[in-house]
């Protein structure tokens, strides 16, 4: 994906999560998702900035594409890197664990999740089909 293809680029943080997000949902809705799908769509970017807010340095960047049939949404954070235990984790988080779903349902949510993550930060690439 390139700035050109992009049709949502911007940066991140705890201050303008919602507004993000609404953004999100407003380029969902008018490329034609609705309902449950528009919702899982909305869900899944925020459960990944969340992260990136929580684990990942604080603020981040969102990209997202329509690329035909699908979206291709791209979270990038300067965190320290996700271990691989959680990366390499395709199970589902004990009921009475506090935090440690968001990655998780988001790779329910999704009909693809692409993760390269090292010591300097986390790139998420999320395929939603439209």
């Amino acid at each position: 994906m390139t700035e050109l293809d992009a049709l949502l680029t911007t940066w991140f943080e705890l201050d303008n999560l919602l507004d993000v997000r609404r953004d999100v949902e407003t380029l969902g809705s008018r490329c034609g998702l609705s309902d449950l799908r528009l919702y899982y769509f909305v869900v899944a970017v925020n459960e990944i900035m969340t992260n990136a807010i929580h684990h990942g340095g604080g603020q981040g960047s969102l990209r997202i594409a329509w690329l035909g049939e699908y979206f291709e949404c791209e979270i990038v954070d300067k965190g320290p890197g996700i271990p691989p235990e959680i990366l390499e984790s395709g199970f589902k988080p004990a009921a009475d664990t506090l935090s440690g779903r968001g990655l998780w349902l988001t790779r329910q949510l999704c009909d693809k999740v692409d993760i390269a993550s090292g010591p300097n930060g986390t790139r998420v690439t999320l395929v939603f089909r439209g």
